[in-house]
């Protein structure tokens, strides 16, 4: 899924525990529900428009990753003061997968060619991968599920899911 839907669900969370008041419980049961969250979440993912790879060719493609790119940053912005840390915990799983370690296994690529010619040596941490776990989840318990990664139509379940997430926190805010 996007980042604005993790930011609105690490929003949602710290919100749901602020009677806890600054306590490091509400610190531990944030980090916990914001990974969790994330993990449901993006087992949901195949419902949703997701391509794996850039489409920079298709108009809408990139016209709906302005959109989810603008509401990603307003949302930041908007938020950012009141639910920092849920917000950063929500996104922990995409830092550690996408940035730490597809980050390094790019700078290896990028300082040694011969690693990206030899397919049958193991990849920097590989099968460590957050998202390795949530695709095994998702085959094995949301495999019903249509595929609509490659479907316009894919953005209304986001698009619905955004939209539950700010009534959600508009009404319990």
């Amino acid at each position: 899924m996007q980042a604005i839907t993790h930011f609105f669900s690490g929003i949602f969370i710290s919100i749901l525990l602020e009677p806890l008041g600054t306590t490091w419980l509400r610190f531990l049961l944030i980090t916990g529900l914001c990974i969790l969250s994330h993990f449901l979440i993006d087992a949901l993912a195949k419902i949703t428009y997701h391509p794996a790879d850039a489409k920079w060719d298709d108009a809408f493609w990139v016209s709906w990753h302005v959109i989810v790119y603008i509401g990603s940053v307003a949302c930041a912005i908007i938020f950012i003061r009141s639910y920092f840390f849920g917000m950063l915990v929500s996104m922990i799983p995409d830092i550690y997968d996408w940035g730490i370690i597809r980050g390094v296994r790019a700078y290896k690529r990028k300082h040694n060619p011969a690693v990206e010619q030899d397919q049958e040596k193991k990849q920097f941490m590989e099968g460590w991968e957050f998202h390795v776990l949530v695709d095994k989840f998702r085959e094995r318990f949301l495999s019903f599920l249509p595929d609509l990664n490659h479907e316009a139509v894919g953005i209304l379940p986001e698009i619905a899911i955004w939209i539950t997430c700010i009534l959600g926190v508009v009404f319990i805010s």
